[in-house]
C-alpha cells in the first residue's frame, strides 16, 4: 500500500514539475485574406501572423479558394489544387482539409500557399484567392 501511494505521489510530482503553465481560453479569432494568385508552384507568402507573448494559438481550420468573382458568385476557372500552410504545417492540401489542429506558441509565422503541378501555369494568372483561418487563443497562466 505504501509503495502504491509513493508511486502515485512521484508520478503526480513528475507530471507537474515539467508543466509550463495552464491554458485559459481568451478569444476566438477569424482571419481572412484575399489577393491575386501567383502561378508559382512554390510557397507564396500571403501574410505573416504573430502570436503575442504569453499566448498560444490553436489553429482549428484553414481554407483557400481561387477563382473569379462576379456579383458575389464564384465562377470561371477554379483552382482546387491549393496547399495552404503555416510554417510548412498543412492546413489544406489539394482541397483536402487537415483534421488536426496546429498549436502555435508565441512568435511570428508565415501563412503561405503553393499550387500543385496540375494547377500551376499561366492559365491561372490573375485569378483572385480567398483564404481564411480560424483560431482559438489561449492565455498562458502560471
Amino acid at each position: 500500500m505504501k509503495k502504491t501511494i509513493l508511486l502515485a505521489v512521484v508520478l503526480l510530482l513528475g507530471c507537474t514539475a515539467f508543466a509550463q503553465g495552464n491554458l485559459q481560453f481568451n478569444n476566438a479569432i477569424h482571419l481572412s485574406y484575399s489577393g491575386t494568385l501567383s502561378t508559382s508552384s512554390s510557397n507564396n507568402t500571403i501574410s505573416t501572423i504573430t502570436v503575442p507573448a504569453g499566448k498560444v494559438w490553436k489553429v482549428e481550420s484553414g481554407s483557400m479558394f481561387a477563382g473569379t468573382k462576379t456579383n458575389q458568385y464564384e465562377t470561371g476557372r477554379e483552382v482546387s489544387y491549393i496547399n495552404l500552410t503555416i510554417d510548412r504545417q498543412i492546413l489544406q492540401a489539394s482541397g483536402l482539409f487537415n483534421s488536426q489542429a496546429i498549436w502555435l506558441p508565441s512568435g511570428t509565422y508565415k501563412l503561405e500557399y503553393g499550387l500543385s503541378n496540375s494547377a500551376s501555369g499561366a492559365g491561372y494568372s490573375g485569378l483572385n484567392y480567398y483564404a481564411a483561418i480560424s483560431i482559438l487563443e489561449f492565455n498562458i497562466v502560471q
